[in-house]
């Protein structure tokens, strides 16, 4: 008997309304990208405010990636190709390599030499990558490997980093942007 009383209870109380949590702001911020940039190049200091006045380029990574830098680089260099002389020589394509521990400025300086014309190969202190990477969003770990000659690899973020020519992050792009999209956005930034 006192089963056939609780049940009534029972169903009266799960078609209540039940408040939920009450909406609040959203505690996540999206951390305003870009700054300043100084870093090793093979003749010494480099800031990115020495290329103020042309679109730059960033693409980070390091000098012994087996397969993602060289396709990111390559599709930077078919992209800047498809610019005229005089748009090309407004843009300063740069490589920022994250593995401090392996890359030198001269190794680096080598590497991008393969993609092309004009590239800027940097690198830094552990320090100064950290700060850099940060300031830019750029993720990148060292993966030990065993069993190989190199001991480690690193994972890292795959994206270009447009910064117009005031020195301003513009966007970032993936590194499986459509190219005529992305030719769009660097002329019509050119012409700014």
């Amino acid at each position: 008997m006192k089963l056939l009383l609780f049940i009534p209870i029972l169903l009266m109380l799960s078609c209540q309304k039940e408040e939920g949590p009450k909406s609040r702001p959203s505690t996540l911020t999206q951390k305003k990208l870009g700054g300043e940039i100084t870093l090793a190049h093979k003749s010494g200091e480099w800031k990115l405010s020495s290329t103020n006045g042309k679109l730059r380029v960033l693409y980070f990574g390091f000098t012994t990636c087996p397969d993602i830098c060289p396709m990111a680089l390559t599709k930077l260099s078919k992209v800047l190709k498809r610019l005229s002389p005089e748009q090309f020589s407004q843009v300063q394509p740069v490589f920022i390599s994250v593995d401090w521990k392996r890359d030198t400025p001269q190794s680096v300086d080598e590497y991008v030499d393969f993609f092309g014309k004009g590239y800027i190969g940097l690198t830094g202190s552990e320090s100064q990558i950290k700060k850099v990477a940060e300031d830019y969003g750029v993720f990148f770990e060292f993966v030990p490997l065993k069993d190989s000659a190199l001991k480690y690899t690193v994972d890292h973020t795959s994206r270009y980093y447009v910064i117009d020519k005031q020195g301003n992050f513009y966007k970032s792009y993936s590194n499986i942007t459509d190219e005529p999209n992305f030719i769009v956005d660097i002329t019509t930034l050119l012409r700014k």
